[in-house]
């Protein structure tokens, strides 16, 4: 069961550290990646436990 929350706790960590790296992409490279400024917005706005 520990296991299951350490996982758990690493895979929300890592979601909010992806969800930063994201923020700071600039527009050109979200174009590239077929991304939109408005994307990013929402995807950012999740809490760090949202998928």
């Amino acid at each position: 069961m520990r296991r299951l929350h350490l996982r758990l706790l690493a895979r929300w960590h890592d979601r909010y550290l992806q969800r930063l790296d994201l923020a700071e992409i600039d527009e050109h490279l979200l174009r590239d990646l077929g991304l939109t400024p408005e994307d990013v917005r929402h995807e950012c706005a999740k809490s760090f436990w949202q998928a």
